[in-house]
């Protein structure tokens, strides 16, 4: 059996120890950083050439044997109730034909073009501004032979951006 345990530093940085409860099997120790970009507009194919709020996610490998995470993007709009406001979940990297969110699939180190995540929100229209943000997250994928266990990279949450997205 396997045990995961997770340090993040300053919300950015996470270093996994993924250990057998044996005494005399390897310890792996993978460190790695997540970031993401502003919640920008896009029109691409995933939404038939419509106008949404798009955010990527990507993670890189700062020490160890992990090869692969699964990154997590949340696109966020910030709402208010009376004089509260708060952030609300409204996009994600991918959604099945009744809109529920599927499982990530994962992913090399990287960033740029590749190895990214995209989280998207179908804007209704382009004259209401709103605030959105980007929340991006991962998980080391632990290496063959390590077993199931899960251990968290970090997240990181991307200043807002006020978009003509309604």
């Amino acid at each position: 059996m396997l045990t995961a345990t997770t340090l993040v530093l300053s919300g950015v940085v996470g270093v996994s120890m993924i250990a057998p409860s044996q005494a005399n099997a390897a310890v792996l120790l993978c460190a790695g950083t997540v970031d993401g970009d502003w919640a920008h507009i896009s029109k691409e194919s995933k939404n038939n050439g419509e106008r949404a709020t798009q955010g990527h996610g990507w993670w890189k490998l700062t020490s160890g044997p992990c090869t692969r995470a699964t990154v997590t993007v949340q696109i966020q709009m910030q709402k208010s109730f009376l004089f509260i406001k708060y952030w609300q979940n409204v996009g994600f990297n991918s959604t099945d034909a009744d809109g529920k969110p599927v499982p990530p699939e994962a992913l090399r180190p990287g960033g740029g073009s590749a190895s990214r995540n995209t989280g998207h929100y179908k804007c209704a229209n382009d004259r209401t501004i709103h605030s959105f943000r980007t929340v991006a997250s991962a998980r080391f994928v632990p290496p063959a032979g390590a077993g199931a266990t899960t251990a968290t990279v970090g997240s990181k949450t991307t200043n807002p951006q006020s978009l003509n997205c309604g």
